[in-house]
């Protein structure tokens, strides 16, 4: 009988599962679906809350359940008898934590803690599935997830094999996923380390129906406020200056884009200091998630979203930001065939400085400074 495995990707907004071959390695079939929580709140902070006011088990259970329902999905799809050897959980530190119906409190405010960090692995009896295994990978902070760490593993060891190839060592790189929390990292390639942060960015870069009922996507967003820039539409501060014909952005959606592209960008100039290394000495981009897939990086550096000053010239700096898909999903098909991915991610988790944005003292200064535009 085949031998198959489940990657999940545990999102707050979507959760994204892919049914694994783990004899040939090949991926069979891959779903996303809503994250059913969304009952109790779009974002973390929200989930929090209601945990913390008494409906943590109802958050467990209905997560748990919609895991269930992917489970059964792939073996009645594919006439699967068997039990399914693996199910390898990828996501964010609070999801992670309402799975396992933990005490999220620590999560709810400062210093943030987090019950669960670490790699776990139970049987499937245990968490109430037909599988031999159930295992999730290990976070590094209370903001700072397994899906996003996972991310840096896979980048990691596609670095690792590129200078295997061509000889080329010692790059540092940066790394952005950016959602309702942004998450970054500075690879300092001489030293080999990593520095990780998080920034609230709101609900900005998701995809939003205008007041014609129109959809506009994440990247589309970015694109407007790049036009509304050249034309003059928008000037330094944000300030709408005049409405444009057919335009989507209102004041409050420039506003909006404002705070997250300040702390986003504030956070890079933080992890950048802690490295100690300029803009100009990162090589290259990496994006992630679906807002990467469509960015257009002009588009990305004339908001300053990304600091243009990471190459000598716009074209430059252009050609060195990567789409790089869904890294979570990636880690977790991976740690899915690869029994040694969980206790390798930490490893690198001992290479990941965890530094608190809000405990910064420049922090609040840069934000502002980063809030304009160019």
């Amino acid at each position: 009988m085949a031998k198959y495995g489940i990657a999940l990707d545990l999102g707050t907004t979507n959760l994204e599962a892919a049914l694994v071959d783990m004899e040939g390695g090949a991926v069979l079939e891959q779903i996303i679906e809503a994250n059913s929580q969304k009952l109790y709140g779009r974002d973390v902070m929200t989930r929090i809350n209601a945990s913390c006011r008494g409906k943590g088990e109802q958050l467990c259970q209905l997560i748990k359940g919609q895991t269930g329902q992917i489970i059964r999905y792939f073996a009645e799809k594919y006439a699967y008898t068997g039990q399914f050897y693996r199910l390898l959980v990828a996501g964010n530190t609070t999801m992670i934590n309402l799975f396992m119906h933990a005490d999220v409190t620590g999560l709810s405010h400062v210093p943030f803690t987090a019950e669960y960090l670490d790699y776990m692995q139970f049987t499937g009896d245990k968490m109430g599935y037909p599988l031999h295994n159930f295992c999730f990978l290990p976070s590094l902070s209370a903001f700072f997830g397994a899906d996003v760490l996972g991310g840096l593993m896979i980048l990691t060891a596609n670095h690792a094999n590129h200078a295997n190839n061509t000889n080329n060592t010692n790059k540092n790189w940066l790394f952005m996923d950016l959602g309702t929390n942004a998450e970054m990292a500075v690879y300092d390639g001489k030293n080999n380390q990593f520095f990780c942060s998080s920034a609230a960015a709101g609900p900005v870069f998701e995809n939003f129906v205008d007041e014609k009922g129109d959809m506009m996507f994440g990247s589309q967003l970015i694109d407007e406020m790049a036009r509304l820039l050249d034309e003059e539409i928008i000037d330094e501060s944000g300030k709408l200056l005049r409405p444009a014909q057919n335009d989507k952005i209102t004041q409050k959606k420039v506003r909006d884009f404002q705070l997250a592209k300040g702390a986003i960008a504030a956070g890079i100039e933080i992890l950048l200091k802690e490295a100690g290394l300029a803009k100009n000495a990162i090589d290259a981009v990496y994006v992630a998630g679906n807002l990467g897939n469509n960015l257009n990086a002009k588009s990305a550096l004339r908001t300053g979203l990304i600091p243009a000053a990471i190459g000598k010239t716009v074209e430059d700096a252009a050609s060195s930001i990567q789409a790089c898909g869904n890294l979570s999903l990636k880690a977790a098909i991976t740690a899915v065939l690869d029994d040694s991915f969980g206790s390798r991610c930490e490893e690198l988790r001992s290479r990941c400085k965890a530094i608190n944005l809000a405990e910064d003292p420049a922090f609040s200064d840069l934000f502002v400074d980063n809030m304009g535009f160019e």
